[in-house]
């Protein structure tokens, strides 16, 4: 009985030693624990957010281009109206009227589609960044270009024309060297259904004219060209954004 007695005395012994040499807690370990898990997650969160904004971005380019096709497809098409002077109304009673009355504060079409899209897109002061696409006519073959709009004026007996002033400027490297440079355009915002063209006639004797195509849909885009005014042939194009 004795050495049962004493053989229990020392387990316990030895596992009050062994609890007691047991590191003690500490709130310092825990809290480190916690922030690393947490800027983990900040990171990881990060990484996600950038990736939802690529996607936004190649979504949005993607739907624009295909607006932008359809509009061209519509085009060719035809609407059974003259396209210099007349829109298509559209709608369950489809009809054609003057483009002079688009935006003129009276509902002309059954559908009111000559009313719908008379907001202002390209006000004084926006600037739009424009990347290249191609390019097969101008000298300069600029990766990017800039578009400040000047001043947008809106004449009461012409509200479907506006008259547009813009600042295009752009900045090219050929070898070593670099060289950036910028014209005035003056021309007009020309509203039509479905899809608004800001065109500049060509304002020096390179005989290249600039327009930028709205789809109606994004309008913090627009689909840009030169175009020899001679021909009408596009030459050069360019995808603008919204700055």
């Amino acid at each position: 009985v004795m050495w049962k007695a004493l053989l229990i005395l020392g387990l316990t012994s030895r596992a009050l030693v062994a609890a007691l040499a047991v590191t003690p807690y500490s709130a310092d370990v825990d809290e480190v624990a916690t922030s690393n898990g947490l800027d983990r997650l900040a990171n990881e969160f990060n990484v996600y957010e950038d990736n939802q904004a690529a996607y936004k971005d190649r979504a949005s380019s993607a739907l624009a281009s295909l607006s932008y096709l359809a509009f061209k497809k519509d085009k060719l098409a035809g609407s059974g109206c003259n396209e210099h002077f007349e829109m298509q109304c559209g709608g369950a009673v489809p009809r054609c009227v003057s483009r002079l009355l688009i935006c003129d504060g009276y509902q002309d079409c059954e559908s009111g589609a000559d009313e719908m899209q008379c907001d202002t897109i390209a006000e004084a002061g926006s600037v739009w960044k424009g990347a290249l696409e191609w390019d097969e006519c101008t000298r300069a073959q600029a990766s990017e270009l800039t578009l400040e709009i000047e001043s947008y004026t809106v004449d009461v007996a012409l509200r479907s024309f506006p008259d547009v002033v813009a600042t295009l400027s752009g900045e090219a490297e050929h070898g070593d060297h670099s060289f950036s440079s910028s014209v005035t355009l003056k021309g007009v915002m020309d509203i039509e259904i479905g899809n608004h063209i800001m065109y500049f006639p060509s304002p020096n004797d390179n005989g290249l004219a600039f327009q930028c195509v709205f789809d109606g849909i994004d309008n913090s885009h627009c689909h840009a060209a030169f175009l020899r005014e001679a021909t009408g042939d596009v030459c050069a194009e360019y995808y603008f954004s919204r700055q």
